[in-house]
């Protein structure tokens, strides 16, 4: 995604980084690795957004959240270290909270090769099984890019009943063939990486999957769970936190489609690209 940034945005996140990197007390900020995504990475940011950070280092030992205001831009940061983020993979210990964002639209800036490989190899163990079941339901066996890729928002919109309006937000977005095309790329990456398919000729199979229905709905309601309980911690334990979510997001698809005819083309869209007849599993 770092070549759909615009400069400008990218400007602010290099600014809001210094100022992060001092308030962890880590002095050089190319020593973390800084995971940026939401509205500033795919400049579909208004005046109200905010901009989602996490930084990765060893030295954040406890997780913690840090919310401010930079030039009056929201600033919500999470300081976790790579330990926190391989729990949240294959453990799914926080359902997506941090292996999530590297799903989504997202850039790495500073850290290391190793640092950014791990990242993406825990991510893709958090939805690789999941996306690798909803292939199942498909009558293709092998598949290319772009299935793969509307495979794993499928699973991942079946975890979060808000997640839908975080997808349309990308897909009305003007540069929506630019983000899928890098959404190809990184979730096809993702996904070997971390050895939950493999390529064949030209397209691709699923080495890793839920075996059965049951596996896979067991899994998701655990995901949900552990997402939001860790969300209400990270909010000032607001138990209300889950639904101030679910409203917001109800609030952003009447704003941003009034009449659902974007949110229909965007259903339209995945099935499309999955083949399946039904994106909601």
């Amino acid at each position: 995604m770092d070549k759909i940034v615009l400069s400008n945005n990218m400007s602010i996140i290099e600014e809001v980084i210094k100022i992060l990197s001092n308030e962890t007390r880590v002095l050089n900020p190319k020593e973390i690795l800084w995971l940026v995504f939401g509205s500033y990475v795919i400049n579909t940011n208004t005046t109200e957004s905010d901009i989602d950070i996490i930084g990765i280092h060893k030295s954040f030992i406890n997780k913690k959240r840090y919310v401010f205001n930079h030039k009056n831009i929201p600033i919500h940061f999470n300081a976790i270290n790579m330990d926190d983020l391989k729990d949240d993979g294959e453990s799914r210990l926080y359902g997506g909270y941090f292996t999530g964002k590297i799903i989504n639209p997202h850039i790495f800036l500073y850290g290391n090769s190793k640092e950014i490989n791990d990242s993406i190899y825990n991510a893709g163990k958090f939805i690789g099984p999941l996306a690798g079941y909803i292939s199942k339901i498909s009558t293709d066996t092998s598949f290319s890019q772009s299935q793969i890729t509307a495979f794993v928002f499928i699973a991942y919109l079946s975890t979060d009943p808000s997640f839908d309006s975080y997808f349309l937000n990308y897909f009305i977005s003007q540069e929506f063939e630019k983000i899928w095309e890098c959404l190809q790329k990184n979730t096809v990456k993702m996904l070997i990486i971390s050895g939950s398919i493999q390529r064949v000729d030209n397209k691709y199979i699923f080495t890793d999957s839920f075996f059965s229905y049951k596996d896979f709905h067991f899994e998701r309601m655990k995901i949900s769970a552990r997402h939001w309980s860790y969300g209400v911690i990270c909010h000032d334990n607001d138990i209300k936190f889950p639904d101030t979510m679910f409203t917001k997001a109800n609030i952003k698809l009447k704003i941003i489609d009034p009449e659902g005819k974007k949110y229909a083309n965007m259903v339209y869209f995945l099935k499309e690209q999955s083949g399946l007849s039904e994106i909601f599993i």
